[in-house]
């Protein structure tokens, strides 16, 4: 089960309570408040006990599998700069900015691939427009020619 929620615990004594309160029953599961694929923030258990995250990583709770995986951090600073657990994201702010951010330093919310085919949107409508504008001033010189003759 993953509640979202509209923010986590930003250090261990607040991780604590927090996972005392959210009442993880069975002991061989590990409170986590992290973003789900979605950037959505939420609380859950996972079985087990907290895996680990590589340097220049940040956990992130996958729904389909109810699982915790890991994705890059594409933030030029504040990235984890060691391994760390999996329940122990608090240390990394930027791990918890939620809505994907996390993932593009909350520069934007649009995915990369929209971006690009705005961008190529555009290009293409200034290639048309010159290539309009040559043929307007190609035609209005025509028909300056045949009004002088």
């Amino acid at each position: 089960m993953f509640l979202v929620t509209k923010s986590c615990p930003r250090d261990v004594r607040g991780w604590k309570t927090r996972g005392k309160n959210f009442n993880c029953s069975n002991p061989n599961e590990v409170y986590h408040c992290l973003p789900d694929e979605n950037g959505r923030l939420g609380e859950t258990c996972t079985k087990g006990p907290a895996g680990w995250v590589e340097k220049d990583f940040c956990p992130e709770y996958n729904r389909d599998t109810n699982d915790v995986n890991t994705v890059p951090c594409h933030i030029s600073t504040d990235c984890p700069d060691e391994a760390f657990k999996t329940n122990e994201v608090y240390k990394y702010p930027v791990c918890l900015q939620g809505s994907s951010s996390a993932h593009d330093g909350g520069t934007s919310s649009l995915p990369w691939h929209i971006i690009g085919v705005a961008v190529g949107v555009i290009a293409l409508l200034v290639v048309f427009s010159v290539v309009a504008l040559i043929c307007y001033r190609k035609r209005r010189r025509r028909t300056s020619l045949i009004i002088n003759l």
